[in-house]
């Protein structure tokens, strides 16, 4: 058993691709014996991890309050278990401050093959606030390569928890308003990691019946319905939001319709909505 208490590590990868954590050095003619040992547990307690890539500019800071990760470390193959509170204080990606302040209780069980880097998730559960969700896929994590091929699911989560999942720089507009309702939640995380690389993302939500209220004026879109999918290609290329399949009440009118939004910094939008409303509802459901 392995135990750490109270360590702060800052792993970095400079502009110009050196890093400051591959500091051993491999030994000229060494011995063919192994150095075995039977490792089965790790435990940490008050970690703290601050991760800076000056490349893809971006930054995490997670402190770890108490983790234990289980298995034959000794072997090639062998069952790992993974339990444990992570606070995530930070995650910044070129500039935009994604999450702040979120925090996750994990659940993973995988099978692990040292020999190839390969770790496959057999039963996963990712829970924060009271979002709970499922993750299944796997990992290759080694010298030559770097990728991942993760699902992530949620079912029957309410509107509020899932939009608390957003990142603050989408969500700033919606400060005033009160959501109900219940959704589901499918997203996936595939492609090369690590160094000046980012895999590709792509979430969507199915909502049903759901209701918005501005609180201040009491006006409600009601009986909204969506189809709404958010993708960034490898290495944040072609960031994409669409929203389809849109229909929803407001007041003794309706809304139906569709939205497309290539990019965030300067985006080009495709909307096409069609409206029958009275404008005093809309301009005070929109608090102009």
């Amino acid at each position: 058993i392995i135990r750490l208490a109270d360590v702060e590590i800052a792993p970095r990868v400079y502009a110009d691709g050196r890093d400051n954590y591959h500091f051993w050095k491999q030994s000229a003619g060494g011995s063919a014996d192994n150095v075995n040992f039977g490792l089965q547990r790790i435990i940490f307690h008050n970690l703290n991890i601050r991760y800076a890539n000056d490349i893809t500019n971006t930054s995490l800071n997670v402190t770890v309050p108490g983790f234990v990760a289980k298995g034959n470390f000794n072997n090639s193959r062998y069952a790992l278990d993974l339990a444990g509170n992570l606070l995530l204080n930070e995650f910044k990606s070129q500039g935009d401050n994604y999450i702040t302040d979120r925090n996750i209780n994990l659940w993973l069980k995988l099978d692990a093959d040292n020999t190839t880097g390969l770790y496959s998730i057999s039963k996963g559960m990712v829970e924060t606030g009271k979002l709970k969700l499922t993750a299944t896929g796997s990992f290759i994590y080694n010298e030559k390569q770097k990728q991942i091929d993760l699902d992530v699911a949620a079912t029957g989560s309410t509107l509020e928890e899932m939009i608390s999942l957003i990142p603050a720089r989408f969500t700033k507009s919606f400060n005033g308003y009160k959501f109900q309702g219940k959704g589901n939640i499918t997203s996936k995380i595939s492609g090369f990691f690590g160094g000046n690389q980012m895999p590709a993302i792509s979430v969507r939500l199915d909502l049903n019946n759901g209701n918005i209220a501005e609180r201040k004026s009491g006006m409600s879109l009601q009986n909204v319905s969506a189809l709404a999918v958010y993708s960034v290609k490898q290495d944040g290329k072609n960031e994409t939001l669409s929203i389809s399949n849109l229909k929803a009440k407001l007041g003794d009118g309706f809304i139906s319709g569709s939205l497309m939004m290539h990019g965030f910094t300067s985006p080009a939008i495709q909307c096409n909505l069609n409206l029958i409303l009275k404008i005093y509802v809309f301009v005070l459901f929109l608090k102009f």
